[in-house]
């Protein structure tokens, strides 16, 4: 989780210069502090969107941005996954020895196994909920609320849009 606000901090900050400013008066230090205030504000309330917390007030485009945001997250963070768990099969093929130690990271190597098909798609009738990952249960968590959030949204945006055209229908006929 630590890496992915690090990556999300870089992404969203790395077109500002951070610089520390040399503060000579006490108004540019309170104004410098309230500038670093609003930016943890900022922060915080992005990170409470990542965790699908408090997305009732955002608009349907902010949804649809934080969807995208978290759907990609979700991709690389299976995509990483994978690509270790793959790399450690290959290491622990490589090697060969079948010590007690081994005989322990080849039954890893089948659970790992697994759990890629399992994110494949594949052998999913077998599948246990138990043995999914925190990070990978909260970004589906909260995709799933960001989605429910917008298609929520659009119900409502349709329901007004009915109610303009009818009113539009109502004043065009009424001679």
């Amino acid at each position: 989780m630590e890496r992915i606000l690090e990556r999300y901090e870089r992404c969203s900050y790395a077109g500002q210069d951070v610089t520390t400013p040399s503060l000579n008066s006490q108004g540019e230090c309170s104004t410098e502090c309230s500038k670093l205030l609003r930016m943890i504000d900022v922060m915080q309330r992005s990170l409470r969107h990542l965790n699908g917390e408090e997305v009732d007030a955002l608009s349907i485009r902010e949804l649809q941005d934080l969807e995208m945001q978290l759907d990609t997250s979700l991709k690389r963070t299976r995509s990483r996954k994978n690509q270790l768990m793959v790399e450690s099969i290959a290491q622990l093929k490589k090697k060969g020895e079948c010590s007690t130690e081994c005989s322990k990271l080849l039954r890893m190597i089948d659970v790992m196994q697994r759990s890629l098909r399992h994110l494949n798609g594949e052998e999913v009738d077998a599948l246990s909920i138990r043995e999914l990952q925190d990070l990978e249960m909260q970004l589906d968590t909260s995709l799933k609320r960001t989605r429910s959030r917008k298609n929520q949204l659009m119900v409502e945006s349709i329901a007004q849009l009915k109610k303009k055209v009818i009113y539009w229908f109502r004043d065009d006929y009424s001679f």
